[in-house]
């Protein structure tokens, strides 16, 4: 059983509603993580809890004309829609790491000893 310690944050509204309705989305991030996780809105000092969630790393993003594959599954109409939105929340388009990120169904984790998150396959 392992822990379930990344937390990835879903504070873009088109993303967010994305992964919420679908089930999955891909997402671009740094740094690089994978495994299961948390699907969080808002920030490490007001958090609210939307899904747990699998998150498998798809490729290193160098160009952002390499995401023209994923824009239809990002919540976004288009790839400079997606970028400007990553611009606006981290300041610039560096080389990003493009993930799938999906919800793990109810039940397929459960509340182990001393309240930690524990997941079941």
């Amino acid at each position: 059983m392992a822990r379930c310690n990344n937390i990835i944050f879903f504070n873009s509204e088109k993303a967010r509603k994305h992964l919420l309705e679908k089930g999955y989305v891909y997402t671009l991030r740094f740094p690089r993580r994978t495994g299961k996780g948390k699907a969080i809105k808002g920030n490490n000092s007001n958090r609210e809890f939307l899904c747990f969630v699998y998150i498998t790393f798809i490729k290193k993003i160098k160009d952002p004309k390499e995401l023209e594959p994923y824009v239809n599954e990002s919540g976004f109409n288009s790839v400079d829609e997606w970028v400007n939105e990553v611009k606006r929340f981290h300041g610039g388009f560096y080389a990003r790491y493009l993930y799938k990120v999906k919800i793990i169904p109810p039940g397929r984790y459960y509340r182990g000893r001393r309240n930690k998150i524990q997941y079941v396959d």
